[in-house]
């Protein structure tokens, strides 16, 4: 029970914006933020009852930084749920008066921040889950008018932004470090005048863009500052020369074009020539129909700085075959430290050779495949016998015989997450094999039909004896 009195200010400040940073921690900041009180006793010429008057100990609110709007949310349920009688429950939360109250409170709340912390980060919205949250666009435009030029960090979520919101932020927020917007409402134009207006911008993340083709010219007037660079579930087919702003990014280090829709008037020199102008560490093509040419070029654009790569199939489309991409991994992306590709059959062959020319510098393996029914034993002795430095694995659905299994195991003595779902080789023996791995901290064999619950009782036995 430490009284908060007892925290200096840099500790309080820090305690608050980390409890903030969490969606999950709204009842924790609730109760430390707004509810820990010092009782006053009134004085006795005072009129009204002679009880405990209680008053907030430090202007908590002034101290904020860091504002998460969706937990400020849960602050007010969570007190307008603790003073019903009896308490009532979210669920219970069905009545309009009751949301309207709860709505009229968060908005009172919501100005008192903007009006007196000096807000540097911003979650205006973050999970599509509430249906309830009420952000609007006037609280967009309360919060940029109060706060625009300070706020470094914004965050609209899953906020339905659109070309009004744009043209707030771009007339009163121009020195954001970090911007992350769903555009599916925002105009091509729009989204590209705000992009232009932005001096400092280092992150910028935008999701379910439809038509990008100024956005992506725009994205050049970033040159000087990007350096990560997200664009997801987005249409690009009416932009001929996507990589063309991108490529101008010589700061950029990371890039994320999960299930992005190309045009297919592209021509493979009008992809190529702008990525051979960046070095990245981290590239994300999951879901996004890549030439192979395109990964070729940035493995070796990027030999020495290449950490993360991840190339999911696209679902529904027509197979691109990636061995000759996974083959320059290979040869050139010599610090490859994390790799995520549900493998094709037809990969395999470059997949061992990727392994057995870099497997010693990779910590993360995710290869995880319907590999329809084809043995995998080759693969996971040659993960065994390459890879003794991985930490993470997952092979689900691959499958293979025990003797293989036992020289990955052994091979792979520092594994502590070990993902193998939905697999007719995961039976009592392969679990015996993992009693003594002594590393492993995480086992998920979710979907596996040929182990019986004697043996998983067994296996937690063993584990606990380890422990």
């Amino acid at each position: 029970n430490i009284m908060v009195e007892d925290f200096n200010d840099d500790c309080k400040i820090s305690v608050l914006e980390k409890i903030a940073e969490e969606f999950d921690g709204a009842n924790t900041l609730f109760k430390f933020a707004l509810l820990n009180r010092k009782p006053i006793i009134k004085k006795p010429y005072t009129k009204g009852n002679t009880q405990d008057t209680n008053i907030p100990i430090y202007d908590y609110i002034a101290m904020a930084k860091n504002l998460h709007m969706p937990a400020l949310y849960q602050c007010i349920e969570s007190w307008y749920e603790s003073t019903r009688s009896p308490t009532i429950q979210p669920n219970d939360i069905t009545d309009d008066d009751m949301r309207s109250e709860i709505n009229n409170q968060f908005s009172r709340l919501f100005r008192k921040f903007i009006d007196s912390a000096y807000i540097k980060e911003c979650t205006f919205h973050e999970s599509a889950l509430n249906a309830a949250y009420p952000a609007t666009l006037q609280h967009l435009n309360d919060l940029i008018t109060a706060r625009g030029d300070s706020l470094r960090y914004l965050n609209l979520g899953f906020f339905k932004c659109n070309d009004e919101g744009l043209n707030i932020l771009a007339k009163e927020c121009t020195t954001l470090e970090t911007f992350k917007i769903k555009a599916s409402d925002c105009s091509d134009k729009e989204l590209a005048n705000f992009l232009r207006t932005q001096q400092k911008l280092t992150k910028l993340k935008i999701r379910d863009a439809v038509g990008m083709k100024e956005t992506m010219d725009a994205i050049k007037t970033l040159s000087h500052s990007l350096v990560k660079l997200r664009i997801l579930n987005c249409d690009l087919e009416n932009c001929t020369t996507p990589f063309t702003g991108i490529g101008d990014c010589t700061h950029l280090r990371s890039l994320y074009m999960r299930n992005i829709r190309f045009t297919k008037t592209t021509s493979l020199s009008q992809l190529l020539m702008p990525i051979a102008r960046c070095e990245f560490h981290n590239i994300d093509f999951s879901k996004t129909q890549l030439p192979v040419e395109v990964l070729t070029e940035i493995a070796k654009k990027s030999s020495t700085t290449l950490r993360r790569v991840h190339l999911i199939r696209p679902d529904n489309e027509v197979y691109i075959n990636l061995s000759a991409g996974i083959e320059a991994l290979a040869q050139y992306a010599i610090n490859l430290r994390h790799f995520e590709r549900n493998i094709h059959p037809s990969e395999v062959n470059s997949i061992c050779y990727f392994l057995d020319t870099i497997g010693q510098s990779l910590e993360t393996l995710e290869i995880d495949s319907n590999m329809d029914g084809h043995d995998m034993s080759n693969l996971i002795e040659c993960i065994g016998r390459k890879c003794s430095n991985l930490s993470v694995l997952n092979i689900s659905s691959f499958e293979f015989n025990p003797d293989a299994f036992k020289v990955l195991i052994e091979g792979c003595s520092l594994l502590h997450t070990l993902v193998i779902c939905d697999s007719q080789s995961v039976n009592d023996r392969i679990l015996e094999l993992l009693y003594h791995a002594d590393v492993l901290q995480s086992l998920e064999i979710l979907g596996c039909p040929n182990i019986s619950i004697e043996a998983i009782d067994r296996f937690q036995k063993e584990r606990k004896e380890i422990e």
